[in-house]
């Protein structure tokens, strides 16, 4: 049954280069510009409901935020990268390597994460003159 369907092809490996860059750079321009105007619509009912402090805690989070998605974007690819050319060269063995560096790399990202903020959230707070009695 399934011997009269052709076999569907990678349009990456195939198609040429001006017809693949709108097919996957429009996608990803729309979704900035959602993400963007999300950020905005964000600050406006934020800045309504809480005030500046609220603007200001958005304001110091976001480039974090952007900085982490990027590290993690950065990790993810590569190791789904590494996996791939692995098991295009059919060393199954290092294909299991590859996950389980994937799954640590994980782990102590998000421990770094979560010391790193907690340290500049600290630091922020202190010197806004937060006092801490623990």
């Amino acid at each position: 049954m399934n011997e009269d369907k052709p076999k569907k092809q990678n349009p990456l490996g195939t198609q040429p280069l001006r017809e693949l860059i709108p097919h996957y750079a429009i996608p990803a321009t729309i979704a900035l510009v959602v993400n963007a105007l999300y950020n905005i619509v964000d600050q406006i009912f934020i800045g309504q409901s809480v005030g500046y402090l609220g603007n200001t805690a958005t304001n110091i989070i976001n480039p974090l935020m952007i900085i982490m998605l990027g590290v993690a974007t950065l990790w993810g690819d590569g190791c789904a990268s590494y996996t791939s050319l692995q098991q295009g060269k059919g060393h199954q063995e290092n294909v299991s390597g590859g996950k389980t560096r994937t799954g640590s790399g994980f782990i102590i990202w998000h421990i770094q994460n979560n010391v790193g903020c907690c340290q500049i959230s600290k630091n922020r707070l202190l010197y806004l003159g937060k006092q801490f009695t623990a």
